[in-house]
């Protein structure tokens, strides 16, 4: 089988280009732009007055909300301005009205502490000469009391009597105490419904006093004065700062001597000593309230 050939001077598609444009109008067709078309041609020449007047409007949109915006501005600015004045102003007045009203808090809490601290001082100092005038007295808790009735009514023991006993406990503690040692004994009234009152007795002569309170223990080994207790006479403000001390944590220990608290710290070998209990609040660093709650005015039922 023979294979046909070509004749190299025979036009093909690839050495034609002269008859390339004398081909059929598709392959025309692929040669144009799309503007270059004639029916594009005439329609973007009936849209290019569109175009032009869009960007005209646009362009004098922008400048009207320019103009708008300038002439507003000024306007804007200055309601800003105001407002943010007011607000400020709002806030100050009220930063204002938070300050003064600490200040009255404070100054009112400064003339409170300072009028309790100087009713405090006058407190303590009027506490210490009452207490130093009973340094001759002790009370005893304990001894049953005479009781009689007359006309239907229950008098007391006489005051005759009551010295006779305060001689008869001096005697159980082999304390040298005569009559003529004592001032006055006489009962307490007591808030113990149907209660024994206790005995206050002032002496004469201090060292009958200072006798007894020494030999007090020797009580809690009588048959006889069984319950019978023997305490200095302090003020009651006083008795209640020794309480403070012997429930604070710090304290070992707490006592008076001669209407003088004594107490030892805890760990501690030296005896502290406190006369002023305005003072000793300082020294122990209790409040103006603990202290002052001494002079509370007891609860009568």
């Amino acid at each position: 089988m023979s294979i046909p050939t070509t004749d190299r001077n025979e036009p093909t598609l690839m050495n034609s280009p002269a008859k390339l444009s004398e081909n059929p109008p598709t392959l025309r067709y692929l040669d144009q732009t799309p503007l270059s078309r004639p029916e594009n041609k005439r329609l973007c020449s009936e849209l290019s007055p569109v175009t032009e007047m869009d960007v005209d409007i646009a362009e004098k949109i922008q400048v009207t909300i320019q103009e708008s915006i300038q002439k507003s501005l000024p306007s804007i600015i200055e309601t800003l301005e105001r407002k943010l004045q007011e607000s400020i102003m709002k806030s100050i007045e009220t930063a204002l009205v938070a300050i003064k009203k600490d200040v009255h808090e404070a100054l009112q809490g400064e003339m409170e502490h300072s009028k309790l601290q100087t009713e405090l001082q006058i407190w303590c100092e009027s506490e210490k000469i009452e207490n130093y005038n009973r340094r001759d007295n002790i009370r005893i808790f304990g001894i049953p009391e005479d009781i009689t009735k007359v006309e239907g009514r229950t008098v007391g023991e006489s005051a005759e009597v009551t010295m006779n006993k305060v001689l008869t406990v001096a005697k159980e503690l082999a304390v040298n105490v005569q009559l003529n040692d004592l001032s006055i004994a006489h009962r307490l009234p007591t808030r113990v419904e149907n209660g024994t009152r206790p005995i206050i007795a002032r002496f004469a002569r201090r060292i009958g006093k200072i006798n007894m309170l020494r030999q007090k223990k020797a009580l809690n080994d009588s048959e006889s004065f069984s319950g019978v207790k023997i305490y200095e006479d302090i003020t009651l403000p006083r008795l209640r700062f020794l309480n403070l001390l012997r429930d604070d944590p710090r304290v070992e220990s707490a006592w008076t001597r001669e209407g003088v608290i004594n107490f030892k710290y805890k760990g501690q070998i030296g005896i502290n000593k406190i006369e002023s209990l305005y003072e000793g609040g300082i020294r122990m660093n209790y409040s103006l309230k603990q202290v002052r709650n001494c002079f509370a005015t007891p609860v009568r039922n």
